[in-house]
């Protein structure tokens, strides 16, 4: 049944799914890059997205389109479950295929997380200046930015 088809995809095809979201952060910033800095991808983006075949959909909404439909696919299942009989064969691979597609949307949410956080410290730890004291690495997977204020100057005394 359609319980165990979403079940063997979710298991075997969706993790590319953890990988694309987790990239989400990339793509905005390089779509912004290039239609700020080359006038003629600009220009033909315009004329792509005014188009019959797109639907008048932005570039952005089709890159969302992915992210989107991995964070339906549960509620989906989750309205096959509320179908179903009690009694209903179905219903053990559906569950499993929920707990697996949950997990998954977990898992992407998390990658999302883990490289916003990594992209935080990048742009913080090109920000810092050190003057000529011994650079201290900043970017690790265990570490994130937990507060952000504005900070004109430091200075201590030894």
């Amino acid at each position: 049944g359609i319980s165990d088809i979403i079940l063997h995809h979710a298991k075997t095809n969706f993790s590319i799914f953890i990988k694309y979201c987790s990239n989400q952060i990339v793509q905005d910033r390089t779509l912004k890059r290039l239609k700020s800095e080359n006038v003629y991808f600009a220009d033909t983006l315009k004329e792509l997205e005014s188009s019959q075949a797109c639907q008048s959909l932005s570039l952005h909404s089709f890159l969302m389109l992915p992210m989107q439909r991995i964070t339906r696919l549960p509620l989906l299942t989750a309205a096959i479950i509320s179908h179903l009989p009690p009694a209903s064969p179905q219903l053990t691979p559906c569950k499993e295929a929920l707990d697996v597609l949950n997990s998954l949307v977990r898992e992407c949410n998390e990658a999302t997380r883990q490289k916003e956080r990594m992209e935080e410290m990048v742009t913080v730890s090109q920000t810092i200046d050190f003057r000529g004291l011994k650079n201290i690495p900043l970017i690790s997977s265990s570490r994130w930015l937990v507060k952000q204020v504005k900070c004109t100057k430091i200075s201590w005394k030894e």
